[in-house]
């Protein structure tokens, strides 16, 4: 599936469904991962496109959280790093 083809089928989906496909996603590259280790797999790059996919559908469910987010008019922070200054 070409990228834009596979960016457009995220935007349609529902929240559910990128979860599941996330989980689908992993499962695939579990495989992969496998098949590597035993000298199986025939193409190596199918691990980057997998890996790829899976970032794909994870910023798709993030940016529907920061959308959802700013509907109800919250605070958003992108960073999960503390902020703390540090003491010298």
């Amino acid at each position: 599936m070409k990228v834009r083809e596979f960016i457009k089928n995220l935007n349609e989906m529902t929240d559910e469904e990128l979860v599941k496909e996330e989980k689908d996603l992993k499962s695939e590259l579990f495989k992969l991962r496998f098949q590597t280790v035993t000298n199986q797999l025939e193409n190596p790059l199918k691990l980057r496109e997998i890996k790829r996919s899976i970032a794909r559908v994870k910023t798709a469910v993030k940016d529907r959280e920061i959308r959802k987010l700013k509907e109800e008019g919250k605070h958003i922070s992108l960073s999960n790093k503390s902020r703390s200054k540090r003491k010298a």
